[in-house]
């Protein structure tokens, strides 16, 4: 795990891996926010887990900026995620978009 700032863990279990999600960075300040979601994997709930090579979301992602504090909800055969983020103007939002699988066992994230 980087240096600084970490909080916000979240675990989900899938096809025998678990799967924990954590933020870094800043929060808080509006579109300049350097809050970004990770996610890393284990076999075992305890560990050692395995982050992947690229952040879920990265620090900036077209208007959304800061994202944090995922959530994972799955109705269905569809897998829902939630996050905060702020938009270029400012306030924050709650966002909502979609999960898929890739051929790696790795999640996508979609809009």
């Amino acid at each position: 795990v980087e240096n600084g700032h970490v909080e916000a863990s979240y675990v989900y279990y899938h096809n025998g891996f678990y799967y924990l999600f954590w933020n870094s960075g800043g929060c808080c300040s509006g579109a300049s926010s350097t809050y970004e979601i990770h996610v890393a994997r284990s076999t075992t709930v305890t560990g050692p887990y395995t982050e992947r090579s690229k952040h879920l979301f990265d620090v900036s992602h077209g208007g959304i900026h800061g994202p944090g504090q995922i959530g994972i909800l799955s109705v269905g055969s569809t897998l829902y995620y939630s996050y905060h983020y702020y938009p270029n103007s400012g306030g924050s939002v709650l966002g909502i978009g979609t999960l898929t699988w890739g051929s790696d066992g790795w999640l996508i994230a979609g809009n």
